[in-house]
């Protein structure tokens, strides 16, 4: 054999003997392929279990109604209505009243004498109209339906006719009061004067 066949061949030598073992330049890319296989095996879990976790919130969030912001328009304060007006009754208002509710059945001159004792009340007592008319289980009033025009006539006559009229300050229906000189009848109504006692002073 020539020598350079022979050189290619290992020589006897221990130092270079091949010994059948692999060195690490063979171990370690097997290393890094084992070390990305164990990695993608966790990762391809962690996939396997988060992945229905979340298809499954959003399938939950379908079936919510997504909230809609409501602008409220700002409406316009209604003005307070207009308070009813006071109003205010006049002496004649007070005194048609009387007559209607006293004497609503009677005749013109029924209703003036029913408004001649309110009057003749006020002068001897010094009393008003309202004060006389509210006075307690005296006279029905207020009176809450309709006055007739006769009632305000009954009210004049009443008023220009007083220096001639009789000096009466009660009535009442079906006899004379208790309290009282008895006068005289008209209609359903019994008229008396001043109180007994205070005449005889």
């Amino acid at each position: 054999m020539s020598k350079s066949i022979i050189s290619k061949f290992p020589s006897n030598d221990n130092n270079n003997m091949y010994d059948g073992r692999r060195g690490p330049q063979y171990f370690v890319p097997i290393a890094v392929i084992i070390t990305l296989l164990l990695i993608g095996f966790f990762w391809l879990g962690y996939l396997m279990i988060s992945i229905p976790e979340y298809f499954g919130e959003m399938e939950g969030l379908k079936g919510e109604p997504i909230p809609k912001v409501i602008e409220v328009e700002e409406k316009e304060a209604e003005p307070e209505p207009d308070p009813e007006p006071v109003i205010h009754l006049t002496d004649d208002d007070i005194l048609a009243a009387v007559a209607m509710s006293e004497a609503g059945n009677q005749d013109l001159l029924g209703k003036a004498f029913v408004i001649l004792t309110v009057l003749n009340r006020c002068d001897y007592y010094g009393l008003t109209v309202e004060e006389v008319v509210n006075a307690p289980n005296q006279y029905s009033y207020p009176y809450y339906g309709s006055i007739t025009a006769e009632c305000y006539e009954a009210v004049g006559l009443a008023r220009n006719y007083r220096e001639i009229a009789p000096d009466i300050m009660w009535f009442r229906t079906g006899n004379y009061h208790n309290i009282g000189t008895p006068a005289f009848q008209w209609g359903d109504h019994y008229f008396s004067n001043v109180i007994r006692e205070e005449q005889t002073k």
